[in-house]
C-alpha cells in the first residue's frame, strides 16, 4: 500500500458498469460531488459515453472510458436464448460455459483497471453496481488494494460473487439487502 503524507490526498478510483445513462451515474455524481476535495481524489471508470459521465461528474473527477468485451448487456441477450434451453441441467452447463468464456473475455479489462490503479496511485476502489461489477474487485485484489461495493438493489451472486463476498472491506447498501 502507498505511504502517504498527512498531506496527501487519498485517491479513490470509482468502477460503474452502466452503459448509458442512469441511476447509478446520478449516485455517482453524488457521491463525488460530496467528497472532501481537500482530503480525496476522485477517478472514475466508466464505459458510457464520457460526455454523460462528465456531465454528472461536473468536471470533480478524472475520468476514464474503459469498454468491457463482455457486459451485462451481452449476458442478457445469450440468458434470453439459452433459458428456453431443456433440460435445465444443459441451461445450466451454458450458462457456466459462458460465465467462464465472459471471464476471459474481460482479462483485459481487469489488465486495464490494474494499470489505471497504478498509474493514479490509487488507495481505495469503489466498486458500483454490487458484485456483478467485480472484475475492479479481482484488480484491487491482485494489488492489495481496499474496496467497498456498492449494491444498488437486490441481486442474486454468482459463484465468482460468493468467493469475493468475504473479501470485502466495507459495504454501501442503498435498498434492502
Amino acid at each position: 500500500m502507498n505511504v502517504k503524507n498527512k498531506k496527501d490526498k487519498s485517491t479513490i478510483l470509482f468502477v460503474d458498469q452502466a452503459l448509458s445513462f442512469g441511476g447509478s451515474v446520478v449516485v455517482l455524481g453524488s457521491l463525488v460531488e460530496g467528497l472532501d476535495k481537500e482530503k480525496f481524489r476522485p477517478i472514475v471508470v466508466g464505459e458510457m459515453d464520457d460526455s454523460i459521465l462528465n456531465y454528472h461528474m461536473q468536471g470533480q473527477a478524472k475520468i476514464y472510458v474503459v469498454p468491457r468485451l463482455f457486459n451485462y448487456v451481452h449476458w442478457i441477450k445469450i440468458n434470453t436464448v439459452v433459458k428456453r434451453v431443456k433440460p435445465w441441467l444443459l441451461y445450466k452447463l451454458i450458462i457456466y460455459l459462458m460465465s467462464a468464456i465472459s471471464s476471459l473475455a474481460n482479462i483485459v479489462y481487469i489488465a486495464r483497471l490494474v494499470k489505471i490503479i497504478l498509474k493514479e496511485k490509487v488507495d481505495l476502489v469503489h466498486v458500483n453496481n454490487g458484485l456483478s461489477n467485480f472484475e475492479p474487485v479481482i484488480a484491487a485484489l491482485l494489488l492489495n488494494r481496499k474496496f467497498v461495493v456498492h449494491f444498488h438493489g437486490i441481486e442474486t451472486p454468482g459463484l465468482v460473487q460468493k468467493l469475493l463476498l468475504n473479501r470485502v472491506h466495507r459495504y454501501i447498501v442503498i435498498s434492502e439487502f
